[in-house]
C-alpha cells in the first residue's frame, strides 16, 4: 500500500513537471445580488491583480479569497482594454457540499469563464445524435444569445425531453440543428431526486499549459496524493452511511472501459486515472479487514497491546470472516459492472 500511494505521488509529480491546464483568471457569470455584483465586476473580465498582487490563472483568485478569508479584496481587471478596479466585500455563506454536508465558506459570486464551445461530443448521445460536432461554438438556444457555458447548461438542464433549435458556429457557417436534452435524475446535496436535461456534451475550456518546477511539482504530486487518498476515505464513509449510492461502485470491467476512455482523452487524462486507481488500491489495503494489509497491522497492533499474539483460532476465524467480506464486494462491483453494459452506459 505504502508503494501505491509513493507510485501516485511519482506520476502526479510528472504530469505538474509535463504540464496541466490551468483555467485563465477570466470571469465567467457573476451572480445576482453578490459581493462582485456589488462591486462592479463583469463577465468576460480578466483578473490582473488582487491587492497588488499579479493573477495569473483562477486557482489564484481562489487561493487568494482562502488566504484572506473576511477581508476587503482590491480587484484590478482587464475590460475592453481598460484596466478597472473594484473593491469587493466577500460574504459569509452557508452551502451544502457533493455529501450533503452544510458549510461556511467566504464568496463574492463569481465562476470562471467557460465558453459554450463543444469540447467533446459523447458517442452515443443526443447531441452527437443530432449532428452537433467537436468545436461547434453554441450561439444560441431557442432565441437566447449564450455568453457563456452556464448560460447554455441551465437552457438545457431545464428542458427535458423538450425540443430545443441551437444555432451554432462551425468553421465559417452559422447553422440551426434541433437536439432534445435527455432526461436524468439524480440526487441534490439535500438528498432531494431531481429531473435535469442533459445532451452529452463536454466544455472545451479556457485555460492555458502551466508547467512547474521539480521541487513544487514534487509537493504538489505529495498533496494531491493525500487530498485523493483523504476523499476516498471520506467517500468509503459516505458509502456505508448510503450517501453516495451503492451502483457507484465498480469492478475490473469499469476500471477497464474507464481507462480506455481516459486514454482516448490523451496520456494527461489517462496517467491521472492511473494514479486515482493506485491511491484507491493503497486506501483500500489499508483498511482494517482480515485478510488485507490492514488487517495484518491490525493483528501486529493488537499483539503489541496484549504483549502475545493472538490464538490461531481466532485469526482464522478473522480470516474466512474477511475473505467472505472481500469476495462479497467483488461480486457486487462485477454484478455493477454487468448491469451497466447491459443498461448500455458506463455509469447508472
Amino acid at each position: 500500500p505504502f508503494f501505491n500511494l509513493v507510485f501516485a505521488a511519482f506520476v502526479f509529480a510528472l504530469i505538474f513537471l509535463s504540464g496541466v491546464p490551468v483555467p485563465l483568471p477570466d470571469i465567467g457569470n457573476v451572480q445576482e445580488n453578490s459581493p462582485a455584483a456589488a462591486a462592479g465586476l463583469m463577465t468576460g473580465d480578466r483578473v490582473v491583480q488582487i491587492n497588488g498582487k499579479k493573477v495569473e490563472s483562477w486557482q489564484e483568485i481562489y487561493g487568494t479569497l482562502r488566504d484572506n478569508p473576511g477581508k476587503t479584496l482590491v480587484f484590478r481587471v482587464k475590460r475592453n482594454e481598460r484596466v478597472v478596479e473594484a473593491t469587493v466585500r466577500p460574504e459569509k455563506k452557508a452551502e451544502k457540499n457533493i455529501f450533503g454536508e452544510e458549510k461556511e465558506d467566504w464568496f463574492i459570486g463569481i465562476e470562471p469563464l467557460v465558453f459554450p464551445v463543444a469540447g467533446e461530443v459523447m458517442k452515443g448521445s443526443r447531441a452527437g445524435e443530432d449532428g452537433l460536432l467537436k468545436g461547434d461554438r453554441i450561439l444560441e438556444i431557442g432565441g437566447t444569445p449564450l455568453k457563456t457555458w452556464q448560460d447554455m447548461t441551465a437552457l438545457i438542464h431545464a428542458s427535458p425531453e423538450k425540443a430545443l433549435v441551437f444555432k451554432i458556429q462551425r468553421g465559417g457557417q452559422v447553422m440551426d440543428l434541433t437536439i432534445t436534452p435527455k432526461k436524468e435524475t439524480y440526487k441534490t446535496p439535500d438528498g432531494e431526486e431531481k429531473a435535469i436535461g442533459l445532451i452529452g456534451i463536454k466544455p472545451e475550456g479556457n485555460d492555458f499549459i502551466k508547467k512547474y518546477g521539480l521541487p513544487e511539482a514534487a509537493w504538489l504530486g505529495l498533496k494531491r496524493t493525500w487530498d485523493i487518498s483523504a476523499l476516498t476515505l471520506l467517500s468509503m464513509v459516505k458509502l456505508i452511511q448510503r450517501v453516495i449510492p451503492s451502483n457507484t461502485i465498480g469492478g475490473p470491467i469499469m476500471i477497464f472501459q474507464m481507462a480506455g476512455e481516459q486514454a482516448s482523452q490523451g496520456a494527461l487524462s489517462f496517467f491521472t486515472f492511473m494514479a486515482v486507481i493506485s491511491i484507491n488500491l493503497g486506501v483500500l489495503n489499508l483498511l482494517p479487514i482480515p485478510i488485507l494489509d490492514g488487517g495484518h497491522i491490525l493483528f501486529l497492533a493488537v499483539e503489541a497491546v496484549r504483549r502475545r499474539p493472538l490464538s490461531e483460532n481466532v485469526i482464522m476465524i478473522a480470516q474466512r470472516v474477511g475473505l467472505v467480506l472481500l469476495l462479497s464486494l467483488m461480486a457486487f462491483a462485477f454484478y455493477n459492472d454487468i448491469v451497466r453494459i447491459i443498461a448500455g452506459k458506463m455509469f447508472q
